[in-house]
């Protein structure tokens, strides 16, 4: 009985050839790309554009889309090792090639052929573009969203503000969610529905918003006042948008995860090779139990995110029912790690643990992001029991 799940063959985690080229190729641009600019980075609180345009260059924009499309093809397989080794270096960098796909994974589900000829450019790095759900009111609330759109000849128009929106300042495009206030949909009150909006759009304002951690992430607020938005550029139909947001956010709770993953994994090596070197009482401090355990601690929590995570990815394409529990599972679970092997982290390197320029101090902060982003603990924990609920009958012979 392996209950959630049917068999043990829903826990298989299978790698292709190509998989271990892919994972060299993104530390290598980790390493030689990330690694030079991250203090000014953290300092100045800016990515500069062009990592963004050679991101697209190397493909990491592109995974899960059709060449046809302009991207490389693959799966979350690819999109999880990908994230995993840049955000072990930069998280900020790694969550800012992470929302591209809340934009072009809905256009890819439910866009219309006019509507995905966007994900070239956005593929390639030539353009950006984000997701804007969020309310100053609440995010995890979907369907208590208040910005909303009406209905007029030829398309609609959209008010409303939008809040905590990752890449905001670099984006050309952005997917919002508002209620259709259509006479012809039959709840007027609700209808959450996507709108593809540019960034050039009249009414449209952006408000940058500093955050603590993962700094260089584009965070900022989105106004609308009045914005018309064709009929074209609506995403799926009215109604839909509810839908196309569990979705997609099933799917990138396995980015959530790796970029938590990618922290875990830094933290780890900084605090192996700071308690190597570092002396006292005559020998080095790794020889003290206690930070022994400390770090055995570290590495096994690390290896079963890991193993999680990437289970997660492989369930993605072999049963995609069982995602919602699998990823809400494993974005928990690293998360909630993350922030722990943090802390310990700050702990084994004492006073210079919390001094700004080592980039120690900077693991929990970009922890304590990681574990808001694509749902708090407390969503992941009533997602993964109402899919539980779901799966009771599996039990019916047992009792």
């Amino acid at each position: 009985m392996v209950f959630p799940f049917k068999s043990l063959e829903d826990f298989k985690i299978v790698f292709e050839p190509g998989h271990e080229e892919l994972r060299k190729r993104a530390r290598s641009f980790a390493e030689t790309e990330l690694k030079p600019k991250l203090f000014r980075i953290e300092k100045t609180g800016e990515i500069p554009r062009e990592l963004i345009t050679k991101a697209g260059a190397e493909g990491f924009l592109g995974i899960g889309i059709p060449e046809i499309y302009g991207g490389v093809g693959g799966d979350l397989r690819d999109l999880a090792i990908v994230i995993e080794e840049i955000a072990r270096i930069s998280p900020a960098f790694g969550l800012t090639i992470l929302i591209t796909y809340l934009f072009t994974i809905p256009i890819l589900l439910h866009g219309t052929e006019e509507q995905k000829k966007l994900l070239k450019r956005i593929a390639r790095g030539e353009a950006y573009a984000c997701h804007a759900a969020t309310e100053p009111r609440g995010g995890s609330d979907l369907a208590g969203i208040k910005s909303v759109a009406k209905r007029v000849e030829g398309g609609w128009i959209l008010r409303g503000h939008k809040r905590l929106i990752s890449g905001a300042g670099w984006a050309d495009y952005f997917l919002v969610l508002a209620r259709a206030l259509d006479k012809a949909a039959e709840k007027k009150s609700k209808n959450p529905t996507f709108f593809i909006i540019e960034k050039d759009s009249e009414g449209l304002r952006m408000v940058a918003e500093e955050c603590a951690g993962v700094r260089g992430l584009s965070v900022g607020q989105i106004i609308m006042k009045d914005v018309y938005v064709p009929d074209s550029n609506v995403l799926g139909e009215v109604g839909q948008g509810l839908r196309i947001a569990l979705e997609t956010y099933s799917r990138m709770r396995v980015g959530a995860a790796a970029v938590a993953v990618g922290i875990i994994q830094s933290s780890l090596e900084s605090s192996l090779r700071y308690s190597l070197r570092r002396r006292a009482f005559g020998k080095p401090i790794i020889e003290f139990q206690s930070n022994q355990f400390k770090i055995v601690d570290v590495i096994c929590k690390l290896t079963a995110a890991r193993l999680m995570l990437y289970w997660a990815a492989n369930i993605s394409k072999r049963s995609p029912r069982d995602l919602p529990i699998a990823s809400s599972m494993a974005k928990l679970y690293s998360s909630e790690v993350a922030e722990d092997s943090a802390i310990k982290a700050i702990e084994l390197h004492g006073g210079l643990g919390v001094l700004v320029n080592t980039l120690i101090e900077r693991f929990l902060r970009d922890s304590e992001v990681v574990k808001v982003i694509e749902g708090t603990g407390e969503i992941q924990r009533i997602i993964i029991f109402r899919e539980l609920l779901k799966r009771m009958e599996m039990l019916k012979d047992y009792y």
